[in-house]
């Protein structure tokens, strides 16, 4: 669809996917410049409002405008025959005489599944609101769970006006265009949004004059890069204007939720070698189906080859079992004791720093494409993301991988900012159960040649090889428009998981329960930069190591807070890093308070797994990763491991009571044995 003819000011608003291009008059010898944000514009905002995220068409964006939205009710009604269901609520004080929408929504009592309903106008001119919903067929239990949120629309013009901003050369400002879908469903009239920039002297000229139309309008956010050339050199004040073109549908005043979604100063600088960042995480993925074989075909052809030109960590363990806690010590670089972000719903302290948060301050671009599931914005996955986008599934719950239109997105942010400096994390669940491949790709499946039938647990792991051989795929046409874009050289890859999957290895099946190998053991292959090709490294790392490394390869400095540790030297060939010896994880919680209650916890060094409980004292399980990889003989009675593992659970056990700020890692996880303990360890062959 075509919008309105352009003003004069809308004209000056430029698309620059050439802009590069007119640099051809440089040396040839020395590479195009990138482009680097230098300011985003909504925290130069005079008065520091806080800053939300707002969301567009599944993507998430930190934005000007972003309506406040206001719980109003939480209960719980028998299931209505009818399917219809009436309900009251009240509005506060600050939220009456102004237009609202309001948002059912309904879930099923196991909370399966949160259905957002269409919104309904109000004006706020009465404290109380009764509301008649339309109750789509949901499984049910008898009851039926109905939440009512306010979504505070504008109910006049507005304007965002930044503090002076130096302006450098052949700099442009990027910003998505848009209006919260809410306000649509409301009755909003059109919108016209302007951009406009004041110097120190007084002047001011127009940028951008844009209007959106909820008839005839995009519903996405529209992009628009906007040349400053004009501007260099001075101080600047830019303001965001937005205003209604109309009454509202119900023929009140108008009102509106415009947004103006991450706006971003950006200049030139020299172009580094492996400077940009991409992040791909195949969920559920175990290490040993990587490079592995099954009926004489290559599972990971791509991967193989990826780790051939860099490098491979045969070693690499997650420190949680399942999803939304490994990624967010994958994302912030602490374990879950300090991050807490354990389950879905469960939200990380605002204070964590993030991979993308430093890389956004130290001068990235930074984006994610994921498949929402467990790594919601909500829980705060999204901090530090210029633009957040979720593939949602029918609830967070459901984790089947949609890989393809996952990846496609991710290839379409790439060639939008293929002249940025950038950092990409890409999420999906494709190897996840169910394990549904595609037939091209299910080519395990059939009975075995003398026509005997396998158990359900070989069907599922050969389920799950088409899927690995799927995803691999998928990450070689992923990784392959890094090529066609001419961005192979200047881009650092990573491939890992978040855990692995069990098949009947400890008598279980699926993830999250135990804290065994088969869900903990991960692959982890880098390619690209300062990365090291052909090596395998043996050393022991874990997923918390990774965001500190990436930071370290691109030449930032990780924030003092982080658990992990970089892995530059062992790239450079040396072992042992301080620190490295002991690697910890967690499970679930058993609510018991005895010695087998709280939560699993595990140490692992170069040798030994010693598992136990949060409120427990020795170990209830001791492996030999050495003699016995498999963990199936318990060393438990062993009276000198027994000593030793509850020393390293002590460690973990100090950093889950008291949240302890320190890196366990570089101190007490390294604190000498006891001299008795370590001499009769050594005689016994544990220790080197």
């Amino acid at each position: 669809m075509h919008l309105s003819s352009p003003s004069l000011g809308r004209r000056r608003a430029v698309l620059l996917p050439g802009l590069l291009a007119m640099l051809g008059a440089c040396a040839q010898t020395e590479p195009a410049p990138v482009l680097v944000p230098v300011a985003r514009l909504t925290a130069e905002i005079a008065n520091r409002p806080k800053v939300r995220s707002c969301e567009i068409d599944d993507e998430i964006r930190p934005a000007l405008g972003c309506p406040g939205v206001f719980p109003l009710l939480d209960t719980r009604i028998p299931f209505p025959p009818s399917h219809r269901a009436r309900v009251t609520v009240e509005l506060p004080e600050n939220l009456r005489d102004r237009p609202l929408a309001l948002r059912p929504v309904v879930a099923t009592t196991d909370a399966a599944g949160l259905i957002p309903l269409p919104a309904v106008l109000t004006r706020g001119t009465h404290a109380r609101v009764a509301l008649e919903i339309a109750v789509p067929p949901l499984r049910h239990e008898g009851t039926l769970r109905i939440l009512v949120q306010a979504i505070a629309l504008v109910p006049r013009p507005h304007r965002w006006r930044t503090r002076p901003i130096p302006v450098p050369p052949q700099a442009i400002l990027s910003v998505g265009l848009g209006v919260a879908p809410v306000a649509f469903e409301a009755g909003a009239p059109p919108v016209e949004l302007i951009i406009s920039a004041r110097t120190e002297d007084g002047s001011a000229r127009t940028l951008l004059r844009e209007r959106i139309d909820p008839v005839d309008g995009p519903r996405g956010w529209i992009e628009r890069h906007i040349d400053l050339a004009a501007l260099a050199g001075q101080a600047v004040s830019f303001t965001f204007l937005a205003r209604w073109l109309g009454p509202g549908a119900d023929g009140g005043p108008g009102f509106g939720a415009p947004l103006f979604g991450a706006p971003i100063m950006l200049a030139q600088e020299p172009r580094e070698d492996g400077a940009n960042v991409v992040l791909i995480s195949l969920d559920t993925l175990r290490s040993d189906f990587v490079g592995a074989t099954l009926d004489g075909i290559a599972l990971t052809p791509f991967l193989d080859r990826l780790a051939a030109q860099g490098t491979r960590f045969e070693q690499a363990v997650a420190p949680y079992p399942s999803t939304t806690a490994s990624h967010m010590s994958l994302l912030t670089g602490v374990y879950p004791a300090k991050h807490q972000t354990i389950f879905a719903g469960t939200k990380a302290p605002e204070g964590l720093p993030t991979l993308a948060g430093t890389l956004a301050q130290a001068g990235w671009t930074t984006g994610a494409v994921t498949e929402n599931g467990m790594i919601t914005a909500v829980s705060g996955f999204a901090r530090g993301f210029d633009t957040y986008r979720e593939n949602k599934s029918v609830s967070i719950w459901d984790a089947r991988g949609d890989i393809e239109t996952t990846f496609d997105e991710a290839r379409r942010w790439l060639r939008r900012h293929r002249e940025q400096r950038f950092f990409l994390f890409v999420h999906t669940y494709e190897v996840h159960d169910p394990y549904t491949p595609p037939p091209r790709h299910d080519r395990f499946s059939a009975t075995g040649a003398t026509g005997g039938s396998r158990s359900g647990t070989e069907k599922s792991r050969r389920k799950y090889a088409g899927e690995v051989l799927y995803a691999d795929q998928m990450v070689e046409d992923l990784v392959g428009e890094l090529t066609r874009l001419g961005l192979e050289g200047d881009t650092i890859v990573v491939v890992t998981s978040d855990h692995g999957e069990e098949f009947g290895e400890h008598k279980g099946w699926y993830h999250s329960f135990t804290v065994y190998d088969e869900v903990l053991r991960i692959p982890v292959l880098l390619r690209g930069g300062r990365v090291p090709a052909g090596l395998r490294v043996a050393e022991q790392i874990s997923l918390i190591d990774l965001a500190p490394t990436l930071l370290d390869l691109v030449g930032v400095r990780p924030p003092p807070d982080m658990h992990g540790q970089s892995l530059r030297p062992l790239l450079a060939g040396g072992r042992k890093l301080p620190g490295m010896r002991v690697r910890y994880m967690e499970g679930p919680l058993d609510n018991g308070r005895g010695p087998q209650g709280g939560r699993l916890i595990g140490a692992r060094d170069a040798n030994h797994k010693f598992i136990g409980r949060e409120f427990g004292t020795d170990p209830s399980e001791i492996y030999d990763l050495v003699r016995d990889p498999g963990e199936q003989k318990n060393l438990v009675a062993n009276i000198w491991l027994r000593a030793r593992g509850r020393q390293l659970l002590d460690h973990y056990r100090d950093l889950l009571r008291q949240g302890d700020e320190t890196n366990v890692d570089d101190t007490e996880a390294d604190r000498p044995l006891e001299p008795a303990v370590e001499r009769k360890l050594r005689a016994l062959g544990y220790l080197d």
